[in-house]
């Protein structure tokens, strides 16, 4: 008597069953690379801002004389477009030889606006330094 080979081919059910997880674990795997391609290009620019704030930071720190106030305006380059820079310089009262700078650099990130500051202290001489050699 001759046995039957049994068909050795894929169902219907398990070619679909295949195809959904198929499809679900490529999905996951295109939302892991747009996740890591966005945190990647808003480091960048996080970067960038950095880099700007220690420039502009340098600027002022280069002046003769560090007058309180806030000034602001867009950074230059063209290369950077669409970043903004503010400074803000103010007398600490309970240390009177003392003054906060501060440097924010902004840039809108879609609907967002996101920044990086940049705090230092300096120490300015006491009025009767500031004359002598």
């Amino acid at each position: 008597m001759m046995m039957r080979r049994a068909n050795r081919g894929y169902t219907l059910l398990e070619l679909m069953v295949s195809a959904a997880i198929l499809a679900v674990g490529l999905t996951a795997l295109i939302r892991s690379f747009t996740a890591g391609t966005n945190t990647l290009r808003q480091n960048e620019k996080r970067a960038v801002g950095v880099v700007l704030a220690q420039q502009k930071l340098a600027e002022i720190m280069g002046t003769t004389e560090l007058e309180d106030g806030i000034q602001d305006g867009d950074v230059e380059e063209a290369v950077f477009e669409g970043y903004r820079w503010q400074s803000e310089i103010q007398s600490l009262t309970d240390y009177p030889n003392l003054k906060q700078v501060r440097v924010i650099i902004a840039w809108r990130d879609g609907q967002r606006t996101d920044d990086v500051r940049i705090d230092t202290y300096v120490r300015v001489p006491p009025e009767s330094e500031a004359g002598t050699s």
